[in-house]
């Protein structure tokens, strides 16, 4: 059977896309049978379209990604995928901005291997660490504006008070609550919200 080439393109938010990685791919002149793509965290390997390349791939195959991040971030899961593609699956991986990360070169020798297990460790450690430094610096940001008294989160919908005299008669059967939605023009989790904060300050 011939080999199967699959490519695979990951970006982390809605907003990215994926001409870059794509260029890169197709950059090394390999003819791929399809390239994947996906918007989602590389925290871990819970994506759809990775895994219908998993599933695609077959023994002597190859899995193409333009860096090794793209695979993802998280160093445990990423040796634990680099061993069940190359070692159970039988395919080859190539990593095309890390020379040494392509297993499709070892030729099978034991120095080669290992040259490219070693490198991979390291490199997956390091995109491991740089990523708990970036959730630990978002963690310290929000940490430091709530000690100075920054509220977070969206900011709260207060009644003004030409507003009330709608909610009063909303309460007291006056209006439907389709009717206070639309004179007051809220959404209607955000009515209801309103509704029952309302009633337990009118109670104190």
């Amino acid at each position: 059977m011939d080999q199967r080439i699959w490519g695979y393109v990951r970006v982390s938010t809605q907003s990215q896309n994926y001409e870059y990685q794509e260029r890169i791919l197709l950059s090394t002149g390999l003819k791929f049978n399809h390239i994947y793509h996906e918007k989602q965290t590389g925290k871990n390997f819970n994506r759809i379209q990775y895994n219908a390349m998993i599933s695609a791939a077959s023994k002597g195959d190859l899995i193409v990604f333009s860096s090794l991040d793209r695979m993802g971030r998280n160093y445990n899961q990423i040796i634990e995928q680099w061993n069940f593609i190359t070692k159970s699956k039988g395919c080859d991986i190539k990593i095309v901005d890390m020379d040494l990360l392509d297993t499709s070169k070892g030729n099978g020798s034991l120095t080669g291997q290992f040259i490219g297990d070693l490198v991979l460790q390291i490199l997956s450690y390091v995109a491991e660490v740089e990523r708990q430094k970036i959730q630990n610096r978002v963690k310290q940001g929000l940490d430091n504006a709530r000690s100075k008294g920054v509220k977070l989160g969206r900011p709260s919908v207060k009644l003004d008070k030409d507003q009330v005299p709608i909610v009063q008669k909303y309460l007291n059967n006056q209006l439907s609550a389709k009717e206070a939605m639309e004179i007051l023009r809220l959404k209607k989790s955000t009515f209801y919200k309103l509704m029952k904060e309302y009633k337990f300050k009118d109670k104190k």
